[in-house]
């Protein structure tokens, strides 16, 4: 998800199968492979939310502050788990 239309097409050059427009489209909770967070801050365990089963987070910047509140702890902790078996 991005902001920008030649965001998206750099994200497309860089390897992604698919980049949404944040403008343009809803994500269903649970449906990412990747979120990738420049800010950081409150909207931490709304972009947790939004990873599928073994999605991955990356956070590479915190201009938003970093104080993940409970609700993200439980949903980091949900997407970190082994694989059961």
């Amino acid at each position: 998800m991005t902001s920008s239309t030649s965001r998206a097409q750099r994200l497309l050059t860089l390897g992604a199968t698919e980049v949404v427009r944040r403008d343009e489209a809803t994500v269903r909770p649970a449906d990412l492979d990747l979120v990738v967070d420049t800010v950081g801050g409150p909207d931490l365990g709304a972009h947790l939310r939004l990873l599928g089963p073994y999605g991955r987070y990356l956070l590479c910047g915190a201009a938003g502050g970093f104080r993940p509140a409970p609700t993200s702890r439980r949903s980091w902790r949900s997407t970190t788990a082994p694989p059961p078996g």
